[in-house]
C-alpha cells in the first residue's frame, strides 16, 4: 500500500518555498509537477490529514533540482528550514526539553507521527565520555523517490540541533530500494551531549 504523509509537513515546505523562491518562482516549480501533486498543492490542505507521499514527492524533486540546482547541501539546507517550522508548531512536544539521546529513543514514534508505512529506528548507543554514537536505520518506506533520502537525513540533521547535539554528523549510506519499490538506508550518527 503506498505511503501516507501527514499535511502538516507540506504546508510548512509550501509556505517556506514561497518565502525564499518568492511566489512566482513557486507557481513555476509547481506548474511543473505531475498534474496530480499540483491539484494537490492547489487544494486546501488540513495539517493532519493524510496524502499521499508519492503525489507530493515530485514537488521535493522539484525543488532539488530546480530551486537548489541539484546541489544537495543547499537542498538539505532548505529541508532543514522546513523541519525547523515543523518541530516549533505540530510536533514541538517532541523536542521540547529534549536532550539527544531521549529525542533519538522517540525515532519510531516521529516517523509514525509522519508516516504510515515504514520505520526509522535507532539501533544500540555507544558512549565514549560525552561523545556518543550509533545508527539509525530506515526501512521499507515505501515510494517511488529517493529524494526521500535526502529529505531524511535533513531532518535528522536538524532535529539533533534543535535538541543541543553538539558536534553532530550524520553520514547516509546503504541506500536501497527493494524490487517491491520500498527505500531503506542507514544513518551513521555521531554527536556530543553535555551532561
Amino acid at each position: 500500500m503506498p505511503t501516507s504523509i501527514k499535511g502538516a509537513p507540506l504546508l510548512n515546505c509550501m509556505a517556506v518555498v514561497r518565502e525564499v523562491a518568492g511566489v512566482k518562482r513557486y507557481d513555476e516549480l509547481l506548474s511543473g509537477c505531475p498534474i496530480e501533486t499540483q491539484h494537490l498543492l492547489r487544494r486546501t490542505l488540513m495539517a493532519i490529514e493524510w496524502v499521499s507521499l508519492d503525489a507530493w514527492s515530485p514537488f521535493l524533486q522539484a525543488i532539488f533540482e530546480r530551486l537548489a540546482n541539484r546541489d544537495e547541501n543547499q537542498f538539505k539546507r532548505l529541508l532543514r528550514v522546513i523541519c525547523q517550522r515543523d518541530f516549533q508548531t505540530i510536533y514541538r512536544p517532541y523536542v521540547l526539553n529534549a536532550k539527544p539521546t531521549t529525542v533519538l529513543g522517540k525515532m519510531q514514534s516521529i516517523w509514525s507521527a509522519y508516516f504510515d508505512s515504514g520505520s526509522l529506528s535507532a539501533g544500540p548507543l555507544t558512549v565514549s565520555g560525552s561523545q556518543h554514537e550509533l545508527t539509525i536505520q530506515m526501512r521499507d518506506l515505501e515510494t517511488s523517490s529517493s529524494v526521500m533520502f535526502m529529505v531524511v537525513h535533513a531532518y535528522l540533521e536538524q532535529v539533533l540541533a534543535m535538541v543541543g547535539a553538539k558536534d553532530f554528523q550524520v553520514v547516509r549510506n546503504k541506500e536501497s530500494r527493494s524490487g517491491m519499490g520500498r527505500l531503506s538506508c542507514e544513518f551513521h550518527v555521531r554527536f556530543r551531549e553535555d551532561t
